[in-house]
């Protein structure tokens, strides 16, 4: 789940964006935006490239792909935004925080290419992402979204 980012209203050095309140003076941290855990952040490259997010590959794929995205003016490239009961994925660009700036068909090329020299960096869309929890698999090296099951009331 994305986490709130906040910033220093003091002078302290403090910079861990994770916590309300300065830890060295006390004093409330403005709410900044939100941002993505490192896992999040890897599922969401994952989803945008359909490929891994880490491994042999990557030089090579962000070199191809580099170009071929710009950052999402809707929610400034996060993904989510400020929402009345804390965020929402960012219609725009789905939570992508990007938007391809060719067709897709042409997106698949390159991943083509990419898979022909390196067939283990396939993956999926990660099912969920973003708004639900997500794992690595430590085994493959792709991410999957965590479908929770919802809990039963207890009667009593």
């Amino acid at each position: 789940m994305p986490y709130r980012n906040w910033v220093n209203r003091c002078s302290c050095d403090f910079d861990y964006t994770g916590n309300p309140t300065c830890p060295e003076c006390g004093e409330p941290r403005e709410h900044s935006g939100w941002a993505f855990s490192m896992h999040e952040a890897m599922a969401r490259y994952q989803s945008l490239h359909r490929l891994k997010p880490s491994g042999p590959h990557r030089k090579m794929a962000d070199e191809a792909l580099r170009d071929l995205t710009v950052s999402c003016e809707a929610c400034a490239g996060v993904g989510v935004l400020d929402a009345p009961r804390g965020f929402s994925v960012c219609a725009a660009c789905r939570g992508l925080g990007s938007l391809l700036t060719v067709p897709e068909e042409v997106v698949d090329a390159i991943r083509a290419r990419i898979l022909d020299r390196y067939p283990e960096a396939a993956a999926e869309r990660v099912v969920g992402f973003p708004g639900g929890p997500v794992i690595q698999d430590l085994r493959s090296g792709v991410m999957l979204g965590m479908e929770l099951e919802p809990r039963e009331e207890e009667s009593g």
